[in-house]
């Protein structure tokens, strides 16, 4: 992989902009993969330049203040026209790369140095839901570190069909967070019921929107949700959204929150 650091671009961003966001600093580009991204994640933006340092420059800057942004693709769509796409507000692991336009596009992953230090916070702590479907799949399973469930007994965390099943975690203490990975369970269901999902973080009279997954979801997956900015607080909430009069059961395999122990 080639490493490409952000500082050797500052010069040329402030003479084409006309300023740097500051969040930019300490961020680097790692080359990760050679050709376009997936359908198997949201695209926050897409920018259009007539060279290839412009477009970077200008996709770069546009990301910082989005720290959702953590890669960028560029491609040339043709002579004297690139694009450059942002990713994500939702990923699935290891779908990234859709194995196609191999000569003409490029990933970088974009790192940055002050988003470090995100653990996972949600590891056996208290978990609640609006339902349960038996005595065997219960709110706790999801926190539990188990990630693969083979079956559908004893692993998963599963609410009866209902509308709009909900699944929280109490982190017990506040904390900023910067995504939620959740594991799909792998004995069933393609596609799975496990989608329009709300994640929500929240304080005791505050709540702030994560990010969305729409679906759909198959056996295997694991979706990370990117969380927007000031996404802090205690509680973390799984909700399904779905049309009026419709039911469904929510179930998953495990819920990881990655976040940061706010200082008091």
């Amino acid at each position: 992989m080639t490493t490409c650091y952000f500082s050797l671009f500052f010069i040329c961003l402030y003479s084409k902009l006309g300023h740097v966001d500051p969040l930019l600093k300490g961020s680097y580009l790692i080359q990760e993969f050679k050709g376009s991204l997936s359908h198997e994640l949201s695209i926050l933006f897409a920018i259009e330049r007539h060279t290839l340092m412009s477009t970077a420059l200008s996709c770069a800057n546009q990301c910082g203040g989005d720290r959702r942004c953590i890669g960028l693709e560029i491609c040339k769509i043709q002579e004297h026209l690139y694009q450059c796409r942002a990713c994500c507000g939702w990923k699935k692991f290891g779908k990234e790369k859709a194995n196609k336009n191999l000569d003409s596009c490029e990933y970088f992953m974009l790192v940055n140095d002050d988003q470090k230090g995100y653990v996972n916070v949600a590891s056996k702590k208290p978990t609640s839901m609006s339902s349960i479907y038996d005595q065997t799949q219960l709110s706790e399973n999801a926190v539990d570190g188990v990630v693969v469930c083979p079956t559908s007994r004893h692993y998963l965390t599963h609410t009866r069909r209902e509308h709009n099943p909900w699944f929280k975690i109490d982190l017990q203490q506040m904390f900023d967070i910067m995504s939620v990975l959740m594991y799909a369970r792998q004995d069933c269901c393609e596609p799975g019921r496990f989608k329009n999902v709300m994640v929500t973080v929240s304080n005791d009279d505050q709540y702030h929107a994560c990010g969305f997954y729409p679906g759909p979801t198959y056996k295997h997956d694991r979706i990370s949700v990117l969380c927007e900015s000031l996404s802090r607080g205690r509680f973390v909430t799984l909700a399904m959204d779905l049309e009026p009069g419709t039911t469904t059961a929510l179930h998953v395999c495990e819920v990881q929150v990655y976040g940061k122990r706010l200082s008091l």
